[in-house]
């Protein structure tokens, strides 16, 4: 026996892996989740959870439907995340006439989260392989 008790972290770690994926600055992270910066490297740490490396890119907010789609560059906590590649893979596959799927994305991003992010991997999987979507809101000001 011996040694100090073992303290039960209080950290969430799913908010924790979200923000490790998003690339978040640790000291950024750790207010975010209400901890010191040596208790946040120690528990990431423990888990495995490096931080990505080039994975910064532009992020673009897209909008608009099949018939008139617009984008834009977008701060990170903004709307609907993608990173570019997959932002322009997601343009071209609708705009690409032969695509069979019909999809006004003002009416796609008013269903919850879990259902758009499905939605957008069903058919961005070979585009790309990691869809990053913080937070989705019916999108205002979109005219097709």
């Amino acid at each position: 026996m011996g040694g100090p008790p073992k303290r039960k972290s209080k950290i969430d770690l799913e908010k924790l892996r979200e923000l490790a994926y998003l690339g978040y600055a640790d000291r950024e992270m750790a207010e975010r989740l209400g901890c010191s910066v040596s208790h946040l490297r120690y528990v990431r740490r423990k888990l495995g959870l490096k931080k990505p490396r080039g994975r910064k890119g532009k992020v673009y907010l897209i909008e608009g439907s099949l018939d008139g789609i617009r984008y834009r560059k977008t701060p990170l906590y903004d709307w609907l995340i993608l990173w570019r590649s997959e932002a322009e893979a997601l343009l071209e596959a609708l705009a690409c006439p032969k695509h069979p799927v019909y999809v006004d994305l003002k009416q796609e991003l008013s269903e919850n989260m879990a259902h758009v992010k499905a939605w957008l991997s069903s058919w961005l999987r070979e585009a790309a392989k990691h869809i990053a979507i913080v937070e989705v809101k019916p999108l205002t000001g979109c005219e097709p």
